[in-house]
């Protein structure tokens, strides 16, 4: 056994163990953790704090605060529930989320020229597209940029692809893009993220100008 499969099994067995956990255990973990996050790291605390001044109209510096804490608390959640993903299946995915507009999406399919889904990273996005394939038998493919740790990327990567979705690279997205259409597939792209000056255009967003991606359109 090499090196990268002693890395897959331990990782496989760590995310055996943590799948198994109560959800209520896993709940009270992410809040420890978030605060603990939002405790230690100073600038993406300022960063959270300045961004939700510029977005909304508080009259007190504790709302910032108390609304700045819960978004560490909850992309802390999302992230160890990530991390138990594999515990939803078929049979029991209606105790973790309901579905609706479902029609639309079958109604859009029906055309037989596959479909683009604007999303961003909102809710548990991760749960979002694992359950897809629970739903539609339309494949799920979903563009992202992998990680800059390769054993996490690809950890992450098995994770999001064992209910049946597959992960784009963007770096090599159009011919898997323009392939997966053909196939009257779904291509997810979550744009909510700021782009680089090459890849992205000025759009107005909360009262301000902000780059995002002009892929989709």
């Amino acid at each position: 056994m090499n090196k990268t499969d002693s890395i897959d099994r331990l990782m496989e067995l760590f995310l055996g163990l943590w799948g198994a956990l109560p959800p209520h255990f896993i709940c009270r973990a992410a809040r420890l953790g978030g605060l603990l996050w939002y405790a230690i790291d100073r600038r993406h605390r300022e960063v959270a704090k300045a961004n939700i001044r510029l977005a909304l109209v508080y009259d007190s510096d504790k709302k910032v605060e108390e609304l700045a804490r819960a978004n560490f608390v909850h992309l802390t959640t999302v992230f160890f529930e990530t991390l138990g993903i594999s515990r939803i299946s078929p049979e029991n995915c209606k105790d973790f989320i309901t579905v609706n507009g479902l029609e639309f999406l079958l109604e859009s399919l029906g055309k037989g020229k596959g479909l683009y889904l604007l999303t961003a990273h909102f809710g548990n996005w991760e749960w979002l597209a694992y359950v897809t394939p629970f739903y539609l038998r339309n494949r799920l493919n979903v563009v992202a940029r992998p990680l800059n740790s390769v054993t996490l990327n690809r950890m992450l990567t098995k994770l999001r692809e064992q209910s049946g979705n597959r992960v784009i690279d963007k770096k090599r997205a159009s011919k898997a893009i323009f392939g997966s259409l053909r196939a009257n597939e779904m291509i997810g792209v979550l744009l909510d993220q700021v782009s680089s000056r090459g890849e992205g255009v000025y759009a107005p967003f909360f009262g301000v100008y902000v780059l995002t991606n002009r892929a989709l359109a």
